[in-house]
């Protein structure tokens, strides 16, 4: 019997490719687990937070007012909406008997924002949450009666009642001055911002068609002299917009909204998210309403989004569906821009009422440029939102615009589906003094006793008997 002296030593351990492997397999599991268990610390936001207040009822809040007696309001059809704006717009003869037909069951209209113009509180409850959204209506049932009131105004100018239509007009101007300052969210600054459109285009209609007399345009140019606070009405709503998403993203991370289920679990870092789009925020609420000499500085500042377009990089980061969520909230950027409107459109609307009151002394003729309405019509050639150089003047086009949110100095390109005084795109915005010819009516097809005309682009027409 050997001795353990005497026994042959064990071999050594040999470590084989298999346990290797399965070794940096586990380390690379738990590292992986740590990286998307990870999430940072949630960086302070208070300054994004939005006030909490408490709505006033209607008595006297005059939105809620307003709310009560406009959202149910019956709707117009399709195609007596498009008459009604040709109507407006003088494209189309007058029909007294549509008239009569819009106005039933909107006899109060117009006694209804007078009451509530008087009140003296305008608050827009906020939409601060995710089921709260769900659960309400959408705030655009404003709009609608205000392309009733403007129809009722030109109504009046035709009838020879100007100042019934300057007070609607006074009025509608009153009501997205008060949207603008109360809203809270971006929807309803949006909402606000078609508010004014409508105002301006109202104001353009009785430019048009009711011939105002000289202290009449002398009352609708003082409706354009003040401005709305767009800064801080913005950040009010961008501050909405925080309490929204942070909202959004704790009922994802919670996995209470089962919709968005594919969004919940590990891979979405609801503190680096939120971290993410904060800063995302903060810097729009500094920059989204200076002045850039260009596109380039804008960019540079931030005002644009600038997202990752690399998938791959995408794919392989771990908060892969919290980089989509908060690009997806950055189209509230393109958003932003667009508010800058708020400011072009009472900009524009002075020079328009200007170059009116230029006309007048200077039959058949219009000015070369801007500057020749200045001192007399203007003290000063209002700037551009965007740039901050003075608005530009076409005369061959007799267009009004602003080099917009591609910073840009190209003329605007109005709808040709639309006859209306502002240009929509947000990149040219732009006003006209003369709206084009109406397009001529569609031909009606040739109707032929019998079976219908057959017609072969390779063979002449035939006629079956």
């Amino acid at each position: 019997m050997l001795t353990d002296q005497e026994a042959p030593a064990a071999p050594p351990q040999q470590w084989s490719w298999k346990k290797i492997l399965l070794g940096l397999l586990g380390i690379f599991t738990i590292f992986l687990i740590a990286l998307l268990a990870y999430d940072t610390e949630l960086e302070p936001y208070d300054d994004l937070k939005p006030a909490r207040r408490e709505i006033p009822n209607a008595a006297t809040n005059g939105y809620l007012f307003l709310a009560q007696r406009w959202e149910k309001l019956p709707d117009l059809s399709r195609q007596d909406q498009a008459r009604v704006v040709e109507m407006i717009q003088g494209s189309s003869p007058w029909d007294p008997a549509l008239l009569e037909t819009v106005r039933k069951g909107r006899e109060q209209v117009a006694a209804d924002l007078t009451t509530a113009l008087a009140k003296k509180e305008w608050l827009v409850p906020p939409t601060l949450s995710y089921s709260q959204l769900m659960a309400e209506d959408s705030p655009t049932w404003i709009v609608k009666p205000c392309r009733y009131l403007r129809l009722e105004a030109v109504a009046a100018a035709r009838n020879g009642d100007f100042p019934t239509a300057l007070l609607l007009l006074q009025q509608m101007r009153q009501l997205s001055a008060r949207q603008i300052a109360a809203q809270g969210n971006l929807i309803s600054f949006l909402v606000a911002v078609s508010l004014q459109s409508q105002a301006a285009e109202l104001c353009c209609d009785l430019l048009e068609q009711g011939r105002p007399e000289a202290s009449q345009i002398q009352g609708m140019a003082a409706l354009w002299e003040d401005e709305p606070a767009a800064r801080e009405a913005g950040n009010l709503a961008i501050r909405g917009e925080v309490a929204f998403m942070s909202d959004f993203v704790q009922q994802m991370k919670a996995g209470n909204l089962p919709e968005a289920a594919w969004y919940s679990g590990l891979l979405l870092k609801k503190n680096q998210t939120l971290n993410r789009y904060h800063r995302r925020m903060r810097n729009l609420m500094e920059v989204s309403f200076e002045v850039f000499p260009s596109l380039d500085a804008a960019k540079m500042a931030g005002l644009e989004a600038r997202p990752d377009r690399r998938f791959l990089g995408k794919i392989l980061n771990p908060n892969f569906q919290g980089i989509q969520l908060t690009e997806g909230a950055e189209s509230y950027v393109s958003v932003i821009k667009s508010l800058r409107r708020v400011l072009f459109i009472p900009r524009a609307m002075r020079v328009r009422l200007a170059l009116h009151r230029w006309r007048a002394d200077h039959p058949d003729q219009w000015p070369a440029t801007l500057d020749e309405l200045v001192p007399d019509y203007l003290d000063a050639v209002p700037s551009d939102p965007w740039n901050g150089k003075p608005l530009m003047w076409d005369a061959a086009t007799l267009t009004i615009y602003a080099v917009g949110a591609d910073w840009a100095g190209d003329l605007p390109k109005f709808d040709p589906a639309r006859r209306s005084w502002f240009a929509e795109d947000n990149d040219s915005p732009g006003i006209r003094l003369k709206l084009p010819p109406p397009p001529a009516p569609a031909r009606a097809p040739l109707r032929l006793p019998g079976k219908p005309l057959l017609l072969s682009p390779k063979k002449p027409p035939q006629i079956a008997n």
